[in-house]
Parts: structure tokens; sequence; C-alpha cells
């Protein structure tokens, strides 16, 4: 092939990425301004966005090479083929088995991973913290004043700061790995299978899980935090809460959360806003406690956080 000829290749390759992301990005916005549900734009989204690729990578090869369109589908698919292998290899063996991405709506696991907030600074220790943005409305929780949780773990009440929402994290869930204690999981919440949790796995199978002064005792010996959680304190009761269903919660030396061979418990960081083991209800099924996460519920461990950019980290 002559160099004239790959220059024209090149240029075909680069009209047909430039041209393909300028109309779907346009296609995409027209999509998000209809309001149309999730469910119906994104297959449409991708069917007009392969679409597009194949039509303008064709028509460019067709144009700027100066072959007939048959031809030039023909010279065109080797680059069709590399992105389906990808595709058919993330639909079916990435995704299910390896690795799936997530975005995190709540704040129940702030400030370690950040749901949809708000943000200012601790009055106790100067650090960033973050309240979760659906509860700043008047009337909730206990009217303008709303709980924040710092990076120190110090969870304070506060008129609203500045109304500026910023989006929750997006984290990356590795399914292949065997979750340990202390880890954080993605999982099935049991009365809504449907719907995927976040939360931090604190106690394992077999074991008998209370929380005494902030503290969580498997089997009566006290568990210890790992460096990077040091300060944070957990519950065992809530006052004057949308949350309170009882004097105590499951945890409570009062209310032990014996687990099954196949059970897990499970508390979020913000210790004060989560739903998580100590809070739900036996309302689902008879075959595991209303507290634990049954083991086939388990999607994965997140491994890190890949987006904003400014909130990258990765969790051991």
């Amino acid at each position: 092939m002559s160099q004239y000829k790959f220059g024209q290749i090149l240029l075909a390759a680069l009209v047909s990425i430039v041209g393909t992301g300028v109309i779907n990005a346009i296609f995409m916005a027209l999509i998000a301004k209809s309001g149309m549900p999730p469910s119906i734009a994104l297959p449409m989204g991708l069917f007009v966005n392969v679409g597009l690729w194949v039509a303008i990578t064709v028509l460019a090869i067709s144009y700027i090479i100066r072959v007939p369109l048959r031809p030039s589908f023909l010279i065109a698919m080797p680059t069709f083929l590399a992105p389906v292998v990808t595709l058919l290899l993330t639909m079916f063996v990435v995704k299910p088995f390896l690795l799936e991405a997530y975005v995190v709506p709540a704040s129940s696991m702030s400030p370690t991973i950040l749901g949809r907030h708000v943000c200012s600074v601790c009055e106790e220790c100067g650090a960033p913290r973050y309240g979760s943005a659906s509860l700043y409305r008047p009337g909730i929780l206990g009217g303008d004043d709303v709980e924040m949780i710092c990076e120190n773990f110090h969870v304070t009440k506060s008129p609203p700061p500045d109304p500026e929402v910023f989006p929750g994290d997006r984290v990356m869930v590795a399914k292949w790995k065997k979750p340990k204690r202390w880890d954080i999981i993605v999982f099935k919440y049991p009365n809504e299978p449907e719907v995927p949790y976040v939360k931090r796995l604190v106690g394992l199978p077999g074991e008998t899980i209370t929380i005494e002064g902030g503290a969580v005792y498997a089997d009566g010996k006290k568990l210890e935090l790992p460096p990077n959680l040091q300060g944070l304190t957990y519950v065992d009761h809530f006052e004057d809460s949308l949350f309170s269903h009882g004097p105590h919660l499951w945890g409570h030396v009062d209310k032990p959360a014996i687990l099954g061979e196949d059970e897990y418990f499970v508390l979020g960081d913000f210790t004060t806003n989560s739903s998580d083991s100590r809070l739900w209800r036996d309302e689902y099924d008879d075959t595991h406690h209303p507290y634990a996460v049954p083991a086939d519920h388990l999607i994965g461990v997140v491994s890190e956080i890949y987006w904003p950019a400014s909130r990258w980290r990765s969790f051991p």
C-alpha cells in the first residue's frame, strides 16, 4: 500500500471517530432532554451508536479512498470485529465474573464512598465533611439542621451549607474476590433483590455480632478497626430518628445478631444515616435472619473509586 493510500485510510478513520462521536453526543443529548426512561434510552442509544459508527465509517472510506460502498464495507470489517469481540467479552465474561462498574446514589458509606452529596467543613477538626443531598430539605430529620460526617468520622448537625450538589462516586467491583471482614461489598438488598446496596462487611458466617460503646464484637471479642477506619464508631440505637422502630437495633447487646452459616452482617460508615443490617425487618422470607445478607446475594468487593478523578482511590 502506498504512503498516499495509508494517509487516506488514516483520514477516513479520523472522520469516522469524530463524526460518530459528534452525532452520537447530539443524539444522547436529545434523549436526555426528552426524559425517556433508561430502560428504553440505553438500548436505543447503543443501537443508534453502532449504526452510526458503521454507516459513517463505510461512507468515509468510500468517499476518501474513492471505492464503491461494498468494498468499503469489506475494508472496514477488521475495524468492526475488534470492538464486537470486546463487547461480547465484556457482556459474557468480564461483567458476570470479573469486574462491573456501579454508581453510588446514597450516602450511607460517607466519607469513604460518597453518594449525591453536599460539602462543608467540620466544626470539630476542620476536615471536609459530607451530607446527603436528599436530606437538605426543611422538615427532614429535625428541621433545617442536617447530619454530616467528616473524613475523621465526626458526625455533626448543622444548617445547610453551600447548596451545590455533587454526584456520587463511581466504583469498580471485583466479582472474583472473596470478601473478608472490613471489605466494602456490593450485594442484593434482601428485601428488594433487584436493588444493589453498598456497605461494609463486618460480621462473618456463624458469628454472633453485638455493638457496644461504638465498637463491634464478634462472639464476645472486640473487633479491631483497620488503620483507615480509626475514629469510626457504630451506634446501636437511634433517638428521634426516622430509622427508629424499636428500643434497640439488631446488634444491640439485648438484641444480638446471630448469623447462620451462609449469612453476613453489614454496616454503613455513616453510622447514623445508614439503612443496614441493624435496621432491616423480617419482610422477605423465613429462610434467613432479617438482619443478614445471604451469601448468594453477594455481588463483589469494591476495589476502587474510579470517578471523579479527584476522588480516585484503591481499596486493598
